[in-house]
């Protein structure tokens, strides 16, 4: 049986959705994290978190706020991709500090930013078989 999930975030969160079992998704198309926090609400199974991507000014502090919501909950933050270097390392540092699992988005498409169909599925395939996605 495949443990449960919700997901929250932007466009790339839109697109896991349909190839992951969630029973909850609070996603928006353009969402940077400040919008993802307000928008997040309670989260059944592990919290997927995509999320960075729209973001200015990525800063430690509002992934960390965004990571709050879930206090107690495993979750997994899917990194975007490579253009978006400064959102990563924060992300990977917020990650590190709660104990998360991170997962590299798979199969970026041309614009940089979006995996291609292919990407979406290996994502999520990825996801479901990480070690804290059925905790």
């Amino acid at each position: 049986m495949v443990a449960p999930c919700t997901t929250t975030g932007d466009s790339i969160a839109v697109g896991l959705y349909p190839h992951l079992p969630c029973h909850m998704a609070y996603t928006k198309i353009g969402a940077n994290t400040k919008t993802i926090t307000t928008n997040a609400g309670p989260a059944v199974g592990t919290m997927i978190i995509s999320a960075g991507s729209n973001d200015w000014k990525p800063d430690d502090a509002a992934f960390d706020r965004l990571r709050r919501k879930y206090v107690g909950r495993p979750v997994i933050w899917v990194l975007p991709g490579p253009k978006f270097e400064p959102a990563r390392q924060s992300i990977l540092r917020v990650a590190k500090h709660w104990g998360d699992t991170v997962l590299p988005l798979q199969g970026v498409g041309r614009d940089g930013v979006h995996p291609s169909g292919q990407g979406y599925k290996d994502s999520a395939n990825i996801l479901r078989t990480a070690p804290s996605y059925d905790k």
